[in-house]
């Protein structure tokens, strides 16, 4: 099976990456990593355009037929669009992967689209990335 893996250029992500690519038989796929992940295809802008754009040939070119959606707590474009980690994360994350798989489905037919989010454990010492958990 051919896909396409979208999510945020933290490096702190690799592992969790590689994990839920091996859990989605996904382990040879395409990847597009860009600063906040799916985010950019929340907004008009044209970073926006630009990153549909690459979606679109990777998906037509390479014939994707699902791309996974990778939104992860604690992260750094979010803090900047946001002004800070004071609000709901999760419940933000999952509204904009929502909107973004609405978006992406629009756009192309002929895959399947499926959303992530990667939760932020506090852990004495410091904290860490959990396991990618689906959403509905």
């Amino acid at each position: 099976m051919t896909s396409l893996l979208v999510s945020c250029v933290d490096g702190r992500l690799r592992e969790t990456l590689h994990e839920l690519e091996a859990r989605v038989d996904a382990e040879n796929g395409d990847r597009l990593l860009v600063p906040g992940g799916p985010l950019v295809l929340t907004e008009s802008s044209p970073e926006h355009d630009h990153v549909l754009g690459w979606i679109e040939t990777i998906v037509r070119g390479h014939g994707v037929q699902t791309v996974y959606l990778v939104a992860h707590q604690h992260c750094l474009a979010y803090e900047r669009k946001l002004g800070g980690f004071f609000y709901d994360e999760r419940e933000v994350l999952e509204r904009d992967l929502r909107a973004a798989q609405r978006r992406l489905g629009d756009r192309i037919y002929s895959s399947h689209v499926e959303c992530f989010v990667v939760p932020w454990h506090e852990e004495a010492g410091g904290g860490g990335f959990g396991l990618a958990e689906a959403i509905g």
